[in-house]
């Protein structure tokens, strides 16, 4: 064991040197991929797994009472305006990612350190991304920690996913040129990579706009003589009786 381990605070107690050889060998022997010889604390892990603080892993190990079982937040962070979400949802990913890890405080999370070098894994992933539903209620991927790899991207998406929540149904070509832009603004500085990624996007833009040009061709077949003859008298600044339109000074 380490010098200056608290087991005190990770529930995980030192192992007498020759105990602790004993269980080596008898894992080596055991033919087991996954055998880790430890000595646990299990009313330092009862107290963190009550306080949310208790890595996914090691949850099962010890019981909790139910009305304290599962201290997520829920729903905290809807209905923020916009400057509120800025100041609150920084402090409160780290605060989610502290939890999550087993840390006792969020201010040991560097907010651009890699989550996956803090140590995050498959189920510490999940965990987290359920947390966050809990709180924003919003629909988040399971590879959320993989998609925003700190917690400033993390907390850079719940932002904006959640300024964008309100927003009316009709209008989700919006929302998702919403996430087109903050996508582009985590391309690569590779020449070769943002050069593919203009050429689609200037495709797109030609698509977009030939389909808007073919709109109003199509509006022009469809009309009537009376509203061409209006539509281009209104172009030519006449009234319907053919005299000139007074201009605007």
């Amino acid at each position: 064991m380490t010098a200056g381990h608290n087991y005190e605070t990770t529930g995980v107690a030192p192992i007498p040197t020759a105990d602790a050889l004993t269980q080596f060998d008898a894992a080596l022997s055991s033919g087991l991929p996954t055998l880790v010889p430890a000595r646990l604390d299990t009313k330092v892990l009862r107290t963190k797994a009550i306080d949310g603080r208790l890595p996914s892993v090691l949850r099962d190990l010890v019981r909790v009472p139910t009305d304290s079982a599962s201290r997520r937040p829920t729903k905290q962070l809807t209905g923020l305006p916009a400057e509120e979400l800025v100041r609150v949802v920084p402090d409160f990913v780290r605060g989610q990612i502290a939890t999550v890890l087993g840390h006792a405080a969020p201010e040991r999370i560097e907010p651009d350190q890699g989550l996956l070098d803090m140590g995050f894994d498959s189920l510490t992933a999940i965990e987290l991304r359920n947390r966050l539903i809990a709180a924003t209620g919003l629909q988040l991927s399971s590879t959320l920690v993989f998609d925003y790899p700190t917690a400033t991207a993390l907390s850079d998406h719940l932002v904006a996913e959640l300024g964008t929540a309100g927003r009316p149904d009709d209008d989700p070509v919006l929302a998702e040129l919403d996430r087109l832009e903050r996508a582009l603004a985590r391309v690569t500085a590779d020449r070769a990579v943002r050069g593919k990624v203009g050429n689609r996007l200037r495709a797109l833009l030609r698509q977009w706009h030939d389909t808007d040009t073919r709109g109003a061709d199509d509006d022009l077949e469809s009309a009537t003589d009376e509203e061409l003859f209006l539509a281009l008298d209104s172009e030519l600044g006449m009234d319907p009786d053919g005299s000139q339109l007074p201009q605007g000074g």
